[in-house]
């Protein structure tokens, strides 16, 4: 069982539907498709788990089924395996396998705002934020036709990040204030985390060095209660990266305590933790800088999505 509580659910969630799918009375056709539908779900969290080869395999198994089934009805999503396993190759780093995957799902999906937010994600994390900004510019207008407050909140918020990347912080910022009220409307509590994260980085990045303060420990608090490690350290690093501007070496010292160790308790993968490992080292001694902070932090944005990418300072 992964230890963070949300990955948690959803895999309860998903052997639920896989029960469920095989109780369901029908024609064999149909009960191989819902079969199918329902185990993708299963290897979506297993990818979202970081477990890629065991997600591989449980998703050749769901497309097996959902080639062998049939939905006369056409009550299933016909593009949904496609898109989920383009999320799968974006995160083995076979991006123009994911791109492929996405050409094909867009078509059929029953929902192309999603695959397009997928399109751009899965740009983002090849580096191609202009490419990225343009497929999230294109899906607006679809996104705005599904009329689903979480698509649009997965849309805006995906954009705004990009557009901080780019230091385009005023269109972000534009972005930020109409997710919140999504969130808050949601009611979802990581969906809130996620926002008081991306006004704490517009904050750092607008010069409002006080209350990105504030609100980066808000999210860093938050993330580390959730148990979400890799949000936690974006969060911590973004705020000493302020801290180091400020001189304020021996906050830093205090904060980046304990932090190695809790990544290594949580999994996080070899190049993550040597480059936090550096940064820890570095602050213990005094002789972190912001620049090395910043490094570490660009670093970590990159090496979530390719776990052999090698730190270089």
């Amino acid at each position: 069982m992964p230890s963070c509580p949300f990955l948690a659910e959803a895999f309860h969630w998903a052997r639920i539907a896989r029960q469920i799918a095989k109780r369901v009375r029908g024609p064999k056709g149909w009960r191989k498709r819902l079969e199918a539908y329902a185990l993708g779900s299963f290897a979506n969290a297993l990818r979202v788990a970081g477990r890629l080869t065991a997600a591989d395999r449980t998703l050749e198994a769901a497309k097996r089924l959902w080639h062998a089934g049939s939905d006369p009805d056409q009550v299933l999503d016909p593009g949904r395996l496609l898109d989920l396993e383009a999320s799968l190759r974006r995160d083995q780093r076979r991006f123009d396998e994911a791109l492929d995957r996405l050409a094909e799902a867009r078509p059929l999906s029953r929902c192309p705002a999603r695959i397009l937010i997928n399109k751009g994600f899965t740009l983002e994390v090849m580096g191609d934020y202009q490419g990225a900004i343009a497929t999230l510019l294109e899906a607006a207008p679809l996104v705005e036709q599904e009329g689903d407050p979480r698509l649009w909140y997965n849309h805006r918020i995906t954009l705004a990040v990009i557009y901080c990347h780019l230091g385009h912080f005023s269109e972000g910022a534009n972005l930020a204030s109409q997710v919140r009220e999504v969130a808050q409307r949601l009611g979802d509590k990581i969906f809130l985390i996620r926002v008081v994260w991306l006004e704490g980085r517009i904050a750092a990045g607008q010069g409002r060095s006080k209350q990105a303060l504030q609100w980066l420990e808000e999210a860093e608090q938050a993330f580390a209660e959730k148990q979400m490690w890799y949000d936690m350290a974006l969060a911590l690093l973004e705020r000493e990266c302020l801290l180091l501007q400020e001189g304020r070496k021996a906050e830093v010292r205090a904060a980046s305590l304990g932090l190695v160790s809790v990544f290594q308790a949580a999994g996080v993968h070899r190049e993550a933790l040597a480059a936090l490992q550096l940064f820890h080292e570095a602050a213990q001694r005094g002789t972190a800088t912001a620049e090395l902070a910043r490094d570490v932090l660009r670093y970590l944005f990159r090496a979530r999505y390719d776990q052999d990418l090698r730190f270089r300072s």
